[in-house]
């Protein structure tokens, strides 16, 4: 940075840096970068290879590289690495580029635990496709068929059933086409959509911030903790402001008094800590259920209070509670409120249960 910003102080004064290709060199510096810094993050661990077709705005083929992998914390992230055009999406073809960047980037194939792509025949065919060329290379590298491709096959299969759906998803496709063909035509849609949700907010026809921690959430939890008669330190950031009503940011300043039920700290100050903002994870941890949030905290041993509220949440708790044979207790109500006194007293539950065996 400080060499850059010698360069900037030494250029010439009219010097806008707009020309296309200067302006491509430093995207492609910003880009080599990046993929530096993933690489270094790596290190030495072993990591999964996410593979996907794409196009970009020439209509051209692309695939989209993405590793996963533990960092040196143990946590897992995932990481989108690159973008390479490929003539066409052979097997060999395909093989021989991700096989090129990996090399580049000194990450060698004899470390990749994983593999996930599409149901397509040229990526999990059994005998010659891509993933049986890369067990052949490395026998640890176990083929998982992407999981929202498969929900994606799912959910087409039985739209085609109903007809009514399948209509749906039919001028769905339609309507989508005609307003990104347009810049217009998508600018007035966001604007009548964006009076739409005024109108029904101000109507009381739909709520804001369903699930963000409300005023309300926080008394109800507040409720609980000093129901509950246990110790605790609790963590309480400041609800987002909204706008149009869409969460825009946090308020800076941040009033215990008024978010918290009036005279709570001082019943509960024998026994319980209220810090602003920030603190270390400890005894438990209360989660949405993402599926990231699940797996760091199944690595690192943290128990899980269940929280779900919309897309694959829910299914992820199922899966995990049922298929996986594993603890996880819910702390909602069938609105996705949190319930104060239900979400300690399971809480508390589940202490004296780790302590039993």
């Amino acid at each position: 940075m400080e060499k850059a910003s010698g360069v900037l102080e030494n250029a010439l004064g009219n010097a806008k840096y707009t020309s296309p290709t200067i302006q491509k060199e430093i995207l492609h510096i910003l880009t080599s970068n990046v993929r530096n810094a993933i690489r270094e993050e790596i290190g030495d661990a072993k990591f999964c290879i996410l593979v996907d077709e794409a196009r970009d705005e020439l209509k051209r083929k692309q695939m989209a590289i993405i590793l996963k992998f533990v960092n040196k914390e143990g946590f897992i992230k995932e990481r989108f690495f690159h973008v390479v055009h490929v003539r066409d999406t052979t097997v060999v073809t395909l093989k021989n580029e991700i096989c090129a960047i990996l090399s580049h980037y000194n990450l060698h194939i004899e470390n990749i635990r994983g593999q996930g792509y599409d149901g397509a025949s040229n990526m999990h065919g059994e005998w010659n496709g891509l993933q049986a060329l890369f067990l052949k290379d490395c026998p640890y590298a176990c083929y998982v068929h992407c999981m929202a491709h498969r929900l994606q096959l799912a959910l087409v299969t039985a739209s085609r059933e109903v007809k009514d759906v399948h209509q749906f998803f039919d001028h769905l496709v339609n309507i989508i086409n005609i307003v990104v063909g347009s810049s217009k035509r998508n600018d007035e849609l966001q604007h009548a959509q964006a009076e739409q949700v005024e109108n029904m907010i101000a109507s009381n026809e739909i709520e804001t911030e369903r699930g963000a921690n409300q005023i309300e959430q926080l008394k109800e939890i507040a409720l609980g903790l000093e129901k509950s008669d246990q110790r605790f330190l609790w963590v309480v950031r400041n609800p987002p402001s909204e706008k149009h009503g869409l969460v825009v940011s946090a308020q800076p300043d941040l009033d215990l008094d008024s978010l918290l039920p009036e005279g709570f700290l001082v019943r509960t100050k024998e026994r319980g800590l209220v810090v602003k903002s920030w603190a270390p994870q400890l005894g438990g941890f209360v989660t949405h259920y993402g599926w990231n949030s699940v797996l760091e905290a199944v690595c690192t041993g943290v128990p899980m209070v269940a929280w779900p509220l919309y897309t694959e949440q829910r299914f992820n708790r199922v899966v995990w509670v049922e298929v996986y044979s594993q603890r996880s207790l819910n702390a909602q109500d069938r609105d996705g409120i949190a319930i104060g006194e239900i979400a300690i007293g399971k809480m508390k539950l589940w202490k004296c249960t780790r302590r039993s065996g």
